[in-house]
């Protein structure tokens, strides 16, 4: 297993970054592009969630002989306000239906795509 590991500020400037580094890892691993785009989307949505309750993003890319899993690590993963709690319910099956597993735990996201 091959490991990439990056840490950004929390702003949204370097969601392209985040997005950029996805696409380029997934395509030298074969995927092919649609399964590239639905993983840029995963990203930037799980990011998007993250990034205003938080001061720095720490994301792992492990790359597998057929899958990759990207982990996005946070000090806070999910809000405690109900309204947005709700709407990241919703968010979640959404995610879920392009990933083929996306786990919310209490301070990670882990987007699982395999090729």
């Amino acid at each position: 297993m091959e490991k990439v590991l990056i840490r950004i500020p929390s702003k949204p400037q370097y969601l392209q970054v985040l997005r950029l580094t996805t696409a380029s890892l997934a395509n030298r691993m074969g995927f092919d592009i649609d399964d590239v785009e639905d993983l840029k989307v995963l990203i930037s949505e799980v990011v998007t969630y993250v990034l205003p309750i938080n001061d720095e993003l720490e994301i792992v890319f492990e790359m597998e002989e057929e899958k990759i899993t990207i982990k996005v690590f946070a000090n806070q993963v999910g809000y405690s306000d109900g309204e947005l709690e709700q709407e990241m319910k919703m968010k979640q099956q959404i995610l879920s239906s392009l990933a083929d597993d996306i786990v919310f735990e209490d301070k990670c996201v882990s987007i699982i795509m395999n090729r």
